[in-house]
């Protein structure tokens, strides 16, 4: 298993597989069932699904600042607090959970801002 390796530059592709996976699933099978609990026809309103967006966002916030100070006790504890070059022994998948939680959060908040700003558009041409 130590021979699989990710590019640091390719980490936000979980971000983008996330976004595409909740896009979907949101769209063929929760809307569905959210339209008949709430009667709307996108299944939650715009602005609840952008408070959603921004709610997750502050808990991959969150998420960061929690593995960041795992991190910071891990090069303590290898004695490589003064040697910000050298590789340490942490397994950079820490990273993946809040990538896929700012995909999650940006399914809700990005596609809820264009819900709404196309609702405000003028009906006429």
């Amino acid at each position: 298993m130590d021979s699989f390796q990710i590019p640091p530059g390719s980490f936000t592709v979980f971000t983008i597989g996330t976004l595409t996976i909740c896009v979907a699933t949101y769209d063929r099978a929760i809307v569905p069932l959210l339209e008949k609990y709430t009667r709307r026809p996108r299944g939650l309103s715009t602005k609840l699904r952008m408070g959603i967006g921004l709610a997750l966002s502050c808990v991959a916030m969150a998420m960061s600042a929690i593995v960041e100070n795992i991190r910071q006790r891990t090069a303590i504890d290898q004695e490589l607090a003064e040697h910000p070059r050298t590789a340490m022994d942490m397994s950079a998948m820490w990273l993946v959970p809040q990538y896929c939680l700012f995909g999650l959060a940006e399914a809700f908040n990005a596609i809820g801002q264009i819900d709404f700003y196309y609702s405000q558009f003028p009906k006429s041409g």
